[in-house]
């Protein structure tokens, strides 16, 4: 794979960060393609937050089972988070993502 690819390609460091989205993807900005795009874009968005606001509780809840003085999650910062991170992947050509149930219980089941 390396020969193929170069060994550049896992050298690592900012060369390897994708580049961001040009702004002229050669789409239209009409309203037109505003509402074929806002209803999916308002649906993942909201599938993102329902996901995070639930990983959330479900380590919120591990956590009290283990050290019941456990501070309770501030679902605010937890979502301006969410939302600060994916509009910074956005911004270098990423996808953003969501706080992932299983993922997150077996981090904190793993310490």
């Amino acid at each position: 794979l390396a020969g193929s690819a170069g060994a550049a390609t896992f050298a690592g460091g900012l060369s390897v960060l994708p580049s961001p989205i040009p702004l002229s993807l050669g789409v239209p900005l009409t309203l037109k393609t505003l509402s074929l795009v806002a209803p999916v874009a308002l649906s993942i968005s909201m599938i993102s937050i329902l996901e995070t606001l639930l990983a959330g509780k479900v380590i919120e809840d591990f956590a009290h089972e283990v050290n019941e003085s456990t501070p309770k999650s501030d679902n605010d910062r937890m979502l301006a988070g969410l939302s600060l991170g994916t509009a910074a992947s956005a911004l270098m050509g990423g996808f953003g993502g969501c706080g992932l149930i299983p993922q997150t219980l077996l981090n904190a089941q793993s310490g």
